[in-house]
């Protein structure tokens, strides 16, 4: 007798029987948020929808739901926890790079909050709003511009039509004065998976005025559990908004040489230590990236046999278009007086730069007069790209959502982006995997860095496009968007590898991602750390059956 072929037996008919077990209950559950839900709001063939991703991850996804009030999310969750269902909530799912609509693991169901779209409240006189996650940059925008209030909105390179909720809970940043947006969320409200309603302890109090004006509360700061965490489903947050300055002046600097990065990195260090939130956050882009954003991917230039673009070539595409070794973004903020006494110090502070330009709004209307008489012959269109550029730049920088950066998506798919159809960028396609560590703004550490990412990013067929983001006087977030045709397999595989190599390698040597996507949980969250410890004590004590967003930022 073959006791290991029995042992097999056995152990195939033990999983069969719970496969089986599972599938029973999700019919029931399935059944029973039918006879709950209008169907026009469910989606039972949620993979089409909801299964997309940049990343190439797939999911079994139960099903998904879409909500309208806190009231069917606390019935969602009854129904979760009878059944053993687990629920993903998504703000707008388009969570590009990271895993945009997908859950942690298989086998959840959707609640999609787009629906949950209202501004509540806008406090002009305080400077704040009270919204919904399922209102965007563009619903804000419009209703600011309709209401004539002149605030900004938080705006991200993600495009218009994603959550301003979703991804201050991400922890996401943006280049607006008010860098952080978490940051920037006084308070918020939310559903624990047992069906309660979570407040801060002010306002439990009594103290609803300046609970909307005060971020800490008193005791304990619970409010920040709830970002990169899975212990609820937040429902609307008090977000404070940032009053559109007098004066906006972009300034836009170029290194011809490597060798000037380490300068730039100082000055960078030095305008932010100096200048706070009169400065916006600062990109510093290498060639291959502002190629990316400039011009099709030119695949008649690689070689053959080669993966990546030759040095030599990029530099020579970067003299053609004018497109220099780095180039520096940023922005500056305040009354007229301020913003021309801060641009003169800039000068001196960015002289050992190639060029410095500096562009507001009354120069970008002037070129747009101009491309608008020039024709087509005497170089019109040159310049009509180079206004929309500009006004695009512009736009983002002044809290006007934009599109500017969604092309860099499509960069290396078969598929072009067309702005008229183009807002998915998983359905289109698109393969994009965001590397997104944090580097301490040391020249020293710039360097090795570069170096790291370049050199890895190579190996695999990867172009290095390269951003430093300064989201404070002491730190970078650099942005590495490993792009992929997503119908070209070996090029799919690649890019897996890539990430993994540059997640692996970067942490030995210190560089470590502030966020991370659906397919790298698990690479933090397995960390023998006290902390995690600690989170699962507190997930264990508010979701008992692990129903929330299994694996997302937490253990399994």
């Amino acid at each position: 007798m073959n006791t290991n072929n029995n042992s097999n037996i056995q152990s195939n008919q033990v999983v069969e029987s719970k496969i089986n077990e599972q599938s029973e209950t999700m019919i029931s559950f399935i059944s029973k948020v039918k006879s709950t839900f209008p169907i026009e709001r469910l989606d039972l063939e949620p993979e089409k929808n909801y299964g997309y991703c940049t990343t190439g991850e797939k999911r079994k996804i139960v099903a998904g739901i879409k909500v309208i009030d806190s009231t069917e999310i606390k019935l969602l969750f009854q129904l979760a926890n009878e059944f053993d269902v687990p629920l993903y909530p998504i703000s707008s799912g388009k969570n590009w790079g990271y895993g945009t609509a997908l859950p942690v693991e298989n086998f959840c169901a959707i609640v999609d909050l787009s629906l949950m779209n209202k501004i509540i409240e806008v406090n002009a006189k305080m400077g704040w709003v009270k919204l919904q996650p399922g209102v965007t940059q563009l619903q804000l925008r419009k209703y600011l511009d309709e209401n004539s209030l002149n605030f900004m909105v938080p705006t991200t390179g993600a495009g218009p039509h994603v959550s301003i909720l979703g991804n201050a809970l991400e922890r996401g940043y943006g280049i607006t004065p008010h860098k952080d947006h978490f940051d920037a969320v006084i308070n918020l409200e939310a559903i624990l998976p047992n069906g309660e309603t979570y407040h801060s302890v002010m306002k439990e109090l009594g103290g609803q005025e300046i609970h909307n004006n005060f971020k800490w509360g008193i005791g304990p700061h619970l409010d920040q559990l709830f970002s990169q965490s899975n212990f609820g489903i937040v429902t609307e947050a008090t977000v404070s908004l940032c009053p559109k300055p007098e004066q906006v002046e972009v300034f836009v600097f170029e290194l011809n040489s490597d060798k000037e990065l380490p300068q730039a990195v100082e000055a960078i260090r030095t305008i932010s230590q100096k200048y706070g939130n009169f400065i916006s956050g600062m990109n510093l882009m290498n060639q291959r990236r502002v190629i990316s954003m400039k011009l099709k991917y030119p695949q008649h230039l690689l070689k053959k046999g080669e993966l990546v673009l030759d040095d030599k070539v990029v530099e020579q595409v970067g003299l053609k278009y004018k497109i220099p070794k780095w180039t520096g973004v940023g922005a500056i903020y305040g009354t007229k007086g301020v913003a021309n006494a801060i641009k003169t110090d800039l000068k001196k502070i960015l002289s050992f730069a190639h060029k410095v330009k500096f562009i507001n709004t009354k120069y970008v209307k002037t070129i747009d007069k101009i491309a608008s008489v020039i024709p087509s012959f005497l170089g019109g269109d040159n310049i009509r790209s180079l206004s929309s550029s500009l006004k695009s730049l512009t736009d983002i920088l002044e809290g006007r959502p934009s599109e500017v950066a969604l092309p860099l998506a499509y960069w290396r798919s078969s598929d072009q982006y067309n702005s008229l159809s183009s807002q998915n960028l998983a359905k289109d396609q698109c393969g994009l995997i965001w590397y997104s560590p944090l580097v301490t703004m040391e020249e020293t550490k710039i360097n090795s860095y570069i170096h790291f990412v370049e050199s890895t990013c190579k190996l695999f067929g990867v172009e290095p496009l390269i951003t430093l983001t300064s989201i404070s006087d002491k730190c970078f977030d650099s942005t590495v968007p490993i792009l992929f045709d997503k119908k070209d397999l070996a090029q799919k595989i690649n890019s897996e590898q890539c990430y993994q190599e540059l997640f692996n390698i970067g942490q030995k040597i210190g560089y470590f991602p502030y966020r991370v996507g659906v397919n790298a949980m698990e690479k933090i969250t397995s960390v023998k750390a006290p902390g995690w410890e600690l989170v699962s004590q507190i997930k264990k004590a508010i979701d008992p059956n692990n129903i929330l967003a299994p694996g997302r930022y937490s253990r399994s």
